[in-house]
C-alpha cells in the first residue's frame, strides 16, 4: 500500500516559477491511483483498521508546508472521530516548528508556517484524550540522523533520516494494538 504525500519540491518547481496547480494536479492524480480519493494535499486512508492522516501544503512556500487553517478544522474532524483503541499515524513532509528541532518561523524555516500551534495543539488536545499519535516526517536532510521526540504519553514526533546518500535505507514498521515498532532497514541488502 502506497500512501503519497506531497513535498515542497514537489510544487515549488523554482523559487521564481512555482507550479503548485500542475503538482496538485499530479499528486491527486497518482493518489488516485493508489485507491485514494482526494482533490486536496490532504487526506486519510485506512490500512488494516489503522488511521493515516497526511497533511500537505496548500500552496507553493519555498521551504515551508503550507497548513491552512481550514485543513487544521479538518485535521480536528478527523482526530474527533478516533475512539484510542489504535495508533494514529501522521504524515507531513515537514516536521512542526518547535519539533525536531525546527526553530525558524520564517518563509525558509522549513517547518509547517502559521499555523505550526494550531497543528501542534489539535495533536496534544487528542493525545490528552487517550489517542495515541505518531507523527512523521522528514525534509530536513540529516545523514544517519533521525530525531524522536515525546511531546506526551501519547503524542511523539518522529523525523526520519535522509535517504538521498543511501539507498534503501528506510524503516519496518511493526504496529500490535497500540504498540509501534520501528526498525531502522535497509531494502536493498535486506539488513536491519
Amino acid at each position: 500500500k502506497v500512501i503519497p504525500q506531497i513535498g515542497n519540491h514537489d510544487g515549488r518547481g523554482t523559487s521564481i516559477y512555482p507550479y503548485y496547480n500542475e503538482a496538485i494536479e499530479l499528486f491527486t492524480d497518482f493518489c488516485d491511483y493508489c485507491g485514494i480519493k482526494t482533490e486536496k494535499a490532504y487526506f486519510k486512508t485506512k490500512i488494516h483498521g489503522y488511521t493515516f492522516i497526511v497533511l500537505g501544503p496548500e500552496k507553493t512556500v519555498h521551504e515551508q508546508s503550507y497548513i491552512t487553517t481550514e485543513q487544521v478544522e479538518w485535521l480536528n474532524r478527523q482526530l474527533e472521530k478516533e475512539k484510542g483503541e489504535r495508533p494514529v499515524f501522521l504524515v507531513n513532509h515537514q516536521p512542526p516548528d518547535n519539533r525536531n528541532g525546527v526553530y525558524i518561523h520564517s518563509q525558509f524555516g522549513g517547518g509547517i508556517g502559521e499555523n505550526y500551534e494550531l497543528v501542534d495543539n489539535t495533536l496534544i488536545k487528542y493525545a490528552e484524550k487517550g489517542i495515541k499519535i505518531l507523527y512523521v516526517s522528514g525534509h530536513m536532510h540529516r545523514q544517519d540522523e533521525y530525531s524522536f521526540e515525546k511531546a506526551n504519553d501519547n503524542l511523539y514526533y518522529l523525523n526520519l533520516d535522509t535517504i538521498e546518500y543511501k539507498k534503501g535505507l528506510g524503516y519496518k514498521m511493526d504496529v500490535k494494538g497500540k504498540n509501534i515498532h520501528l526498525e531502522g532497514f535497509n531494502f536493498v541488502t535486506n539488513e536491519s
